[in-house]
C-alpha cells in the first residue's frame, strides 16, 4: 500500500519507471483480494521474469536524475533490481519546476502573502525529493518462488520570505516520507498455487508555518503518521477448464497518530494543541471465481467479508465484472462493486499554506470519523483503432493487449 500519491504534490510519479513491468487500472469491480479502500485501484507490478543479462542505465531530465541496475544471480535462478531517483537543488529553479509550482501553488500565491513582491522582500523556494526502489527474486523452480521488495521516498518542500533587518519573516515547509517492504512466497500445492505475503507500509508527514516579526509571531505545526502491516494467505485452484477459484484470508494492523499545534507568541501563550492516535485490527476472508467462455465472454464474481476491530462490525463487499469481446480489438465491459475504507485522509485544511497541502491520515472509528462506504457500477467499451506489428505478433501493446488484465478489468 502506498500512502504518498507522488512527488511534488502528486505532479511526479511515485515510482521509478525502470523497474515497472505492468500497470493495471480498475475503475470499479476489482478483485475481492483487494479491500480496505473506496474507489478505483492502480496495481503496479515489477517484472516477474528473472533477468539473464546484466544491464544498467542512467538518465537526466529537467526534473530528475535517475539510475538503475538489473543483475542476474545464482546462475539465472535469481536477480536483483535497484533504481534511484532524485531532484538536484539546481533543478528547482528551472522552467519545468517553475511551471509545476505555478500550477500547484495557484500562481505562486505564497510569494504574495506578506506582499513580498511589492515590498521587495527576498524570496526562496527549496524543494527536493529522493526515492530508492528494489526487488530481489529467487526461483527455486518455475512454480516455487520467493520475492522481496521495498521502497523508500522522501520529499522536502520549504519556502522562505524575510528581511532580517526589519524582523519581518514568513517560513513554511512540508516534509513527507513513505516507506514499504514486502515478502512473497509461492509454491504449488495439489492442483493449485499457494501464496504467502507479508507487507508493511509507513507514512509520515510534518508541516510547519511561520510569519514572525522580531520577538513576536505566529507559528503552527501539524503532523500525521500511519503504519499498516498485512499478512495474507491465498490459494488459486484451476477448475472447469480455464476457470479459476481463488480463496484467501488477510490480517491487517493499523497504527496512526495525528497532531496539531498552534503557538501565538503575540499573546505569549500556547494557542491550541491536539493529539490523537491509536491502533486498529482488521481481518478479512475472500473468494473470487473467474470464468472464461470460448474466448468471447468472461465473468468474475467475488465476495469479501471484512471485520474491523474499532467498530466490531463485519462489512460484506460483493464484486462482479463481465466482459464480452465484440471483436478482436473491442471489448464490452460491465462491473459492480462495494467497498469500505478504514484509513481516512484529511487534505487542504488551509490551502494558503504549503504546510497544509500535505495529506493527513487517521483511522475511522464510527464515532469521531465514520467508516467510508462506496458502491460503484460501470458500463463501457474498450478498444483501439488500427493494429501494429507487435500486436499481430501476439506480444500486446504494453498497455493491456487482447488478453491483458488491464483491459479486462478496467479502463485505459
Amino acid at each position: 500500500p502506498l500512502y504518498s500519491s507522488g512527488h511534488f504534490f502528486a505532479m511526479i510519479s511515485p515510482f521509478s519507471p525502470d523497474l515497472i513491468d505492468e500497470v493495471n487500472v480498475w475503475r470499479g469491480g476489482a478483485s475481492a483480494a483487494f479491500g480496505g479502500r473506496v474507489g478505483g485501484l492502480v496495481e503496479i507490478n515489477t517484472d516477474e521474469t528473472v533477468t539473464e543479462a546484466f544491464s544498467a542505465g542512467a538518465g537526466l531530465s529537467l526534473l530528475t536524475v535517475d539510475a538503475f541496475v538489473k543483475a542476474p544471480l545464482f546462475s539465472g535462478k535469481s536477480d536483483l533490481q535497484l533504481a534511484y531517483r532524485t531532484s538536484p537543488k539546481i533543478f528547482s529553479e528551472g522552467p519545468a519546476y517553475a511551471g509545476y509550482r505555478a500550477q500547484v501553488l495557484q500562481g505562486d500565491v505564497f510569494a504574495r502573502i506578506p506582499n513580498a513582491e511589492e515590498r521587495g522582500l527576498p524570496q526562496e523556494v527549496d524543494f527536493n525529493f529522493r526515492e530508492f526502489n528494489g526487488r530481489w527474486r529467487y526461483n527455486f523452480s518455475p512454480q516455487r518462488t520467493l520475492t522481496l521488495s521495498g521502497f523508500t521516498q522522501h520529499d522536502d518542500f520549504g519556502y522562505r520570505i524575510g528581511r532580517e533587518d526589519t524582523n519581518r519573516f514568513f517560513i513554511d515547509g512540508l516534509i513527507t516520507e513513505n516507506d514499504g517492504i514486502s515478502a512473497s512466497y509461492a509454491q504449488p500445492v495439489g492442483n493449485g498455487q499457494l501464496r504467502f505475503q507479508f507487507a508493511h507500509s509507513a507514512f509520515s508527514g510534518e508541516g510547519g508555518s511561520g510569519c514572525q516579526n522580531g520577538e513576536e509571531g505566529i507559528f503552527s505545526q501539524r503532523a500525521s503518521r500511519i503504519r499498516e502491516s498485512s499478512a495474507r494467505v491465498e490459494y488459486d485452484l484451476p477448475s472447469f477448464g480455464s476457470s479459476t477459484l481463488q480463496l484467501g484470508v488477510q490480517a491487517q494492523r493499523f497504527w496512526h497518530e495525528l497532531e496539531y499545534r498552534a503557538e501565538n507568541t503575540l499573546a505569549d501563550s500556547l494557542g491550541a494543541f491536539s493529539l490523537s492516535g491509536g491502533m486498529a485490527d482488521a481481518l478479512a476472508a475472500y473468494g473470487n471465481y473467474r470464468w472464461e467462455g470460448e474466448g468471447l465472454l468472461t465473468a468474475e464474481l467475488g465476495l469479501r467479508l471484512q471485520h474491523y476491530g474499532p467498530t466490531e462490525s463485519v462489512y460484506a463487499e460483493p464484486r462482479l465484472s463481465l466482459g464480452y469481446r465484440l471483436t478482436e480489438d473491442w471489448l464490452l465491459k460491465a462491473a459492480y462493486g462495494e467497498s469500505h475504507q478504514f484509513t481516512q485522509e484529511v487534505v487542504n485544511l488551509n490551502p494558503q499554506r504549503i504546510s497544509a497541502m500535505g495529506s493527513l491520515w487517521t483511522l475511522a472509528d464510527d464515532d469521531r470519523l465514520p467508516v467510508a462506504a462506496g458502491r460503484e457500477g460501470s458500463l463501457g467499451v474498450s478498444g483501439e483503432v488500427g493494429r501494429d506489428v507487435a500486436r499481430d505478433d501476439g506480444r500486446g501493446d504494453g498497455v493491456g493487449g487482447p488478453r491483458g488484465r488491464g483491459e479486462e478489468g478496467g479502463v485505459r
